[in-house]
């Protein structure tokens, strides 16, 4: 073969392939050498090498292909303990021949700097990591995990929304519906009922301060409006005042309406279809 043209990192005249073999063991980048037997007395013969993936002079003549290149099967960590050398890439790093500094380092997964120094922090960029979008993103040393939120399974990299009502794991009034959402789930009172649904579901006409008084005319109310109306209080005079005016600005354009009314030990009221001022 020719000479080499890239990856050369010593050159020298050796008496022997031997000798050449021996410059290359004491090398810590060197994996093989290109080495010709003739030269001249002030001639280079031996070659070293850092890479085996060789690139020769291609246009050399037919007299120059008189070079041998052969890998050196050297135990790099023998002769590393030998020599005392140490590694000066950090975190693993692999130190590699530099053709302007002492040395360079190639960085494991996770790492990076001149000496493989600094951590990657993953988390900060999300094309760097594959947490799904549903999941927390924890940075560690050389790597990162992820977590999927509450709400959500899987291993952090697929996360799969928890049916919290199908599985039985939720906290819901006994008179309230579970209705699941992505990552969770509400709790919604059955008709007829008002409240937040978790805590409480109470009877809407219990809201009326009369009712709530009076058990056997709301549950008499009840059996003529059924169980499921859910009502919603638009004015109490008592809280807004007794001024008509109040009253039509409350309920007017609202149907159906009850209307309650207390005097004395006597309630009475009505139940009206239509709006008390025009059509909807």
């Amino acid at each position: 073969v020719p000479s080499l043209k890239t990856n050369i990192i010593a050159e020298s005249r050796e008496t022997s392939y031997e000798f050449c073999g021996l410059k290359c063991a004491e090398n810590r980048f060197c994996v093989a050498v290109n080495y010709k037997k003739k030269a001249g007395w002030n001639e280079s013969n031996c070659q070293l090498t850092n890479s085996t993936a060789r690139k020769f002079d291609n246009i050399s003549s037919e007299k120059e292909r008189v070079w041998t290149f052969i890998k050196v099967n050297v135990d790099r960590s023998q002769v590393a303990s030998c020599r005392g050398e140490v590694n000066e890439c950090q975190n693993g790093g692999t130190m590699i021949w530099h053709s302007v500094k002492t040395f360079g380092c190639l960085c494991g997964k996770g790492y990076e700097g001149e000496i493989c120094e600094k951590d990657i922090d993953e988390c900060s960029n999300k094309l760097a990591n594959e947490c799904d979008i549903n999941a927390n993103c924890t940075n560690t040393a050389g790597s990162y995990n992820c977590q999927c939120h509450i709400g959500w399974s899987g291993k952090g990299k697929n996360c799969s929304d928890i049916d919290e009502c199908c599985e039985g794991n939720f906290t819901c009034h006994p008179n309230a519906t579970c209705i699941n959402t992505q990552g969770s789930y509400n709790c919604q009172c059955k008709n007829g009922l008002v409240g937040d649904g978790k805590e409480n579901c109470t009877d809407s006409f219990l809201k009326s301060v009369i009712l709530s008084g009076e058990l056997n005319d709301h549950r008499l109310l009840r059996s003529w409006i059924g169980q499921t109306v859910t009502a919603k209080l638009c004015w109490r005079a008592t809280r807004d005042g007794w001024a008509t005016s109040t009253f039509h600005s409350k309920c007017d354009y609202k149907k159906p309406t009850v209307t309650i009314i207390k005097v004395g030990e006597f309630t009475f009221g009505g139940f009206a279809t239509a709006s008390w001022e025009g059509e909807m």
